[in-house]
């Protein structure tokens, strides 16, 4: 795996682990399902990987089986196919791919240097977000921490509010200290827990688990 500074040298990026999740798909169609929840597309850092990652997510959409031939049929669809390096490129992938046991690991790596990459990128835009002659520091401040916020996967979900909000909410002043804290809070039950988290309030994220008492 290659780890540098962007604008100085390469990306994060590991190609050979690009190559293993390719060639596994190729030699084993079904394995596409086992990394969909991983990877996607713009995941590779390869150009050709890519295109040959959506081609296999294309030709399964079609309730076809992928392999070889499918994905050098969707590429040449695509007139792609020549750009990837043609059938010998794909041959080249199941060459070197003996098994598609360890598809889903290798998946992983390439989404870990996918995300490190967004993280370089996400620094820049804040760096750059800082040069700017902007007056208002909180709004450039609010911008920096949707870029931020951005990098998080399922920012979505319910019951979770988004940074900005709680920033706003903290300026103003608006609910919050103890006694706001106390006056919204679900009882327990547990008195002695009570008084330590004043209840169960709205925005708490309340992970519990054992405790080793001496």
């Amino acid at each position: 795996m290659v780890i540098t500074r962007q604008n100085e040298y390469q990306a994060p990026h590991d190609y050979e682990a690009e190559a293993a999740v390719l060639g596994s798909l190729l030699i084993d169609g079904d394995a596409l399902h086992r990394v969909l929840s991983i990877i996607k597309p713009e995941d590779f850092y390869r150009a050709r990987n890519r295109y040959c990652f959506a081609a296999c997510i294309a030709a399964s959409g079609r309730q076809e089986a992928v392999d070889q031939i499918t994905v050098a049929r969707e590429l040449s669809r695509q007139d792609l196919l020549e750009t990837v390096g043609g059938t010998a490129y794909l041959g080249h992938l199941i060459a070197n791919t003996p098994t598609s046991v360890n598809v889903e690991y290798y998946a992983g790596i390439v989404a870990d240097t996918a995300a490190k990459r967004r993280i370089i990128a996400a620094g820049d835009k804040i760096a750059g977000l800082g040069y700017a002659d902007a007056e208002d520091a909180g709004e450039t401040l609010r911008q920096a921490v949707d870029i931020l916020f951005s990098l998080q996967p399922g920012q979505t979900q319910r019951g979770f509010r988004h940074i900005s909000e709680a920033y706003d909410r903290f300026l103003q002043g608006d609910d919050i200290g103890p006694a706001a804290d106390a006056a919204r809070a679900i009882p327990t039950g547990l008195a002695e827990l009570d008084d330590i988290i004043t209840g169960l309030n709205p925005s708490d994220l309340i992970i519990l688990g054992p405790v080793d008492i001496k």
